[in-house]
């Protein structure tokens, strides 16, 4: 599944917005630094569990990641 950059876009505000430098998401979610860079950067999509410990470590709800993942149901 591939995501547009939109994900990574956000996801680096919401990093910003707690503060926290590319290394640190990554030491909290036990991933590089450079998988960090890469999902930002939109050329790389993330696992859902990779996902789930964005959420976490960023303090958002999942739902809130849902929004970018198409649904599979439209035609």
């Amino acid at each position: 599944m591939e995501l547009d950059g939109a994900f990574g876009r956000k996801l680096r505000d919401y990093r910003k917005d707690n503060n926290l430098s590319r290394k640190q998401l990554a030491e909290r979610c036990d991933i590089s630094d450079k998988s960090v860079s890469r999902i930002e950067l939109g050329r790389s999509d993330p696992k859902l569990s990779t996902v789930l410990k964005l959420c976490k470590s960023l303090n958002l709800e999942v739902v809130f990641f849902a929004e970018f993942y198409p649904d599979d149901k439209k035609e």
